[in-house]
């Protein structure tokens, strides 16, 4: 049994076709997942983006969270020793780093000069900083930054 030319024509061309088709979709398919992979890399991008700017948020944070003196964090609570107390000046530091240069000063202090408020320069600055000793400070007269006491309430 032999084809004829014109069974065998329409049989290639209809095999042609087909294989246009079939190229066709795999030349759309390629286009959508380059088009998909596009997109993923453009969403890792934004990512790492994303995270790159909350680290970067965070260390910012971390140096308005920690005393700057002894890189303990502050707490809020006003019974700690690690309360934020900001000097006139602006700078805060922790209670504990307040009471140490209250302490060292009143060491090096005379007689006369320990009786009123001891005269402290802000370590940062050097602004002049008049202190009552920190330990008699009852909370409402403490020197504290309570918009960094809020601040510490929410981490």
């Amino acid at each position: 049994m032999s084809s004829s030319p014109l069974v065998t024509d329409t049989a290639l061309r209809f095999a042609e076709s087909e294989k246009k088709k079939a190229e066709h979709k795999l030349k759309l398919q390629e286009e959508e997942i380059a088009r998909i992979m596009k997109e993923i890399e453009e969403e890792e991008n934004a990512l790492k983006n994303a995270k790159k700017k909350d680290k970067t948020q965070k260390e910012k944070a971390k140096g308005v969270t920690d005393c700057v003196l002894c890189c303990n964090p502050y707490d809020h609570q006003l019974v700690s020793n690690h309360v934020p107390y900001q000097f006139e000046c602006g700078h805060t530091f922790c209670k504990t780093c307040v009471k140490k240069m209250f302490h060292d000063k009143n060491m090096a202090a005379s007689k006369n000069e320990r009786k009123g408020p001891m005269r402290i320069e802000c370590p940062l600055c050097r602004e002049i900083e008049y202190l009552e000793n920190p330990n008699h400070l009852y909370p409402e007269y403490q020197i504290m930054n309570h918009t960094l006491r809020s601040l510490l309430r929410l981490v």
